[in-house]
């Protein structure tokens, strides 16, 4: 099959170039794609079967140019740079304890608040001490791993805590006891800055915590 490419181009009556695949007239100039940027295909046959129409048209958006104009970004550039930026972010963490709670029993929907700071790493989050909330400043995806020591439930037969996000339960850690060490770890991804996230009693009931310490302790790190 000869290449469309190459073919000769001939006006149509009204003084368009016909389009190579689909044959109508070439109203609007391909030049979105750097395949056929200039060529005889009109931009919807090259929508329809060039593979690289998408990463073309979104490079273009980003570094308008004139016709005959040949981005200087291709794909497999686009996707290096990709990668390179996940590799200069700054990676950030911190960890803390709970010492000695200022009040024995947390109540049904409280915070649990980490007390002591006690290492930290990077700057893309700022935790308040006061509320218990993490701010994560930039989207992200971290882990947090949780340990907390209970001694007792009034009415509920179990012990659940859960991770807000913005206000929103995004995940929860229950379980058939009362009693002990309770462990929790998530993998959260953020999309939005200044996502607040914190760790709270869900149980529907008031939590007794431990009397003596540590009480627990709290791992946040980015990935």
């Amino acid at each position: 099959m000869p290449n469309q490419l190459n073919e000769p181009q001939t006006e149509t009556a009204d003084g368009y170039q016909p389009c190579g695949t689909c044959q109508s007239p070439i109203q609007k100039p391909n030049e979105s794609c750097d395949r056929h940027t200039g060529s005889n295909f009109c931009d919807a046959c090259c929508k329809r079967s060039c593979p690289y129409y998408a990463q073309c048209y979104l490079q273009s958006q980003k570094q308008p140019r004139t016709k005959g104009e040949v981005a200087s970004a291709r794909p497999d550039s686009i996707q290096k740079e990709h990668f390179l930026s996940l590799l200069k972010r700054e990676p950030w963490g911190a960890e803390l304890t709970l010492n000695r709670s200022k009040k024995e029993i947390l109540n049904k929907n409280d915070p649990v608040i980490f007390d002591h700071l006690e290492n930290q790493y990077g700057n893309n989050f700022i935790y308040d001490a006061a509320t218990g909330q993490f701010t994560i400043l930039e989207p992200a995806t971290f882990v947090l791993t949780w340990q907390l020591a209970i001694e007792g439930t009034y009415k509920k037969p179990f012990a659940r805590f859960a991770i807000k996000l913005n206000e929103t339960i995004a995940r929860t850690t229950a379980v058939p006891q009362t009693s002990g060490q309770i462990i929790g770890q998530s993998l959260i991804t953020t999309t939005l800055p200044n996502t607040t996230v914190y760790l709270f009693n869900d149980s529907g009931d008031d939590v007794l915590l431990s009397r003596c310490g540590p009480i627990g302790n709290l791992l946040i790190h980015s990935l």
